[in-house]
């Protein structure tokens, strides 16, 4: 992989799970740190915590179901954080649901990047830098339009 994220947050109850992401993530060497939250209210803390540094994560790996706060409910909260536009993070949803409501619901979010069924793997990973790459090309290239790519 040529792009690489600074950081990228977990959020899932699965201790497992995060491991396993974890691995993918890092064997993959698409990332400097990797920081898994087995729960979204200490995620939210920890990044309300932050917004004014540079410890925010580039990309958050979200599950939708988890005890406590869920993953709709922290996107609830989140949209809400003020972050500076340039540290914004992008957010995945990540989850085992195979309900066709879930993934509707996740496309009319906002703040949503993107809804990946588990297990994470590299190949999710890819497709996640590569939407990402041509996001920011179509983006550059709605700018400048006398740039050819």
């Amino acid at each position: 992989m040529t792009s690489k994220f600074k950081f990228i947050m977990l959020i899932d109850d699965d201790i497992p799970t995060n491991y396993l992401s974890e691995l993918v993530i890092m064997q993959s060497d698409s990332c400097e740190k990797v920081q898994s939250f087995i729960n979204a209210e200490n995620a939210l803390d920890f990044l309300q915590d932050n917004i004014q540094t540079k410890e925010l994560p580039d990309l958050i790996l979200l599950d939708i179901n988890m005890p406590g706060m869920n993953g709709w409910e922290f996107l609830e909260v989140y949209k809400n954080i003020k972050f500076l536009e340039e540290n914004t993070p992008i957010i995945c949803m990540i989850t085992t649901s195979l309900n066709p409501d879930d993934e509707r619901k996740a496309s009319k979010i906002e703040v949503l990047s993107g809804f990946f069924l588990k297990p994470f793997s590299l190949e999710i990973l890819q497709g996640i830098q590569d939407s990402l790459r041509a996001k920011f090309l179509n983006q550059y290239k709605g700018n400048n339009q006398n740039i050819k790519l």
